[in-house]
């Protein structure tokens, strides 16, 4: 979405990947690790602080997540 509204923040040969782990994300678990991540922060899950791979982000994958009229 940064990349949508902010390109000039960002510098997208910087981006790596970070901590990927299905188990994270699934239904089951999603609430508890978002909870976690909020209380404890990104790091003890991911070195880096990523979470997922933000190699493939396009502005235009943010302009579909930007909530109407402000997709840009």
């Amino acid at each position: 979405m940064v990349l949508a509204i902010r390109p000039d923040l960002v510098d997208m040969s910087k981006a790596e990947e970070g901590w990927d782990n299905d188990a994270f994300y699934a239904p089951d678990n999603i609430k508890r690790n978002q909870m976690k991540g909020f209380v404890v922060g990104v790091k003890p899950y991911a070195a880096n602080g990523i979470l997922g791979d933000p190699r493939g982000a396009t502005a235009e994958a943010g302009r579909e997540l930007l909530p109407s009229p402000s997709n840009r």
